[in-house]
């Protein structure tokens, strides 16, 4: 965090700006969540009821409305909630339509002195791989034809490289990486279905609801042997 500051302070002093927005420009978001996409009364029903392509109507009895902003005027185009997120947006990989299917379910969790990440999808090669490497660390992606930076949060360039990003105010670039991985793992959460299924497939064994129990080494009880006498109670011993 001391790193980040200090480098986005130096980026708003070249850009004559506060360097809260130079963060919130990077981000997407202002430090309490409320999305650059909103105005400053947004409630937290509120914090995720936006697109970028297209304006979003009022709820009834919800969340209001929000005007769209494809030309990143007020969301620069390589923040990272627009990078990684692209909502409502055509990329690379096709129409708006299908840009929901490479959305990922992440939680970031203080840790220590770091972050914790967290995330589930269905395809961990097309979900969080596509995102952290082709549209994160790629100026000209999600959004095809339009070279606006990379993300300066989690995007990665070769190594020695300058990484650069477009902001409202103007360009910005950093040799820093804001981000150090210390460790990960790809592991596999079975999918409620599957869990149904073998719930199933438990409640339908010839074991299921037995009351005879084993003892290691021992066969069960079988209908029709003789019944064990029952056992004498061993006297406590002396204290």
């Amino acid at each position: 965090m001391p790193g980040f500051r200090a480098d986005t302070e130096r980026m708003a002093a070249e850009l004559g700006i506060d360097p809260a927005e130079v963060r919130a420009q990077l981000v997407g978001r202002r430090p309490d969540g409320r999305p650059l996409m909103r105005p400053d009364d947004t409630t937290a029903a509120e914090l995720n009821h936006f697109g970028y392509d297209t304006d979003v109507p009022d709820v009834p009895d919800g969340p209001r409305g929000a005007s769209a902003d494809p030309d990143g005027l007020r969301c620069p185009l390589a923040a990272h909630i627009r990078k990684v997120n692209p909502r409502d947006q055509e990329t690379d990989k096709g129409p708006p339509a299908a840009t929901l299917t490479f959305a990922i379910l992440r939680r970031g969790i203080p840790y220590d002195r770091g972050l914790l990440f967290l995330c589930f999808q269905t395809d961990i090669t097309q979900q969080f791989e596509l995102l952290a490497q082709r549209w994160a660390s790629n100026p000209e992606r999600p959004r095809q034809g339009l070279d606006n930076g990379v993300d300066l949060i989690i995007g990665r360039v070769r190594p020695g490289g300058e990484r650069r990003a477009r902001l409202l105010a103007g360009g910005v670039s950093t040799m820093a990486d804001y981000v150090r991985p210390r460790g990960g793992a790809y592991l596999f959460t079975p999918s409620l279905s599957a869990l149904r299924t073998l719930a199933g497939a438990a409640a339908s064994s010839p074991a299921a609801g037995s009351d005879t129990c084993s003892r290691p080494g021992s066969a069960p009880d079988s209908p029709g042997a003789p019944a064990r006498p029952p056992r004498t109670p061993r006297p406590p011993s002396p204290r």
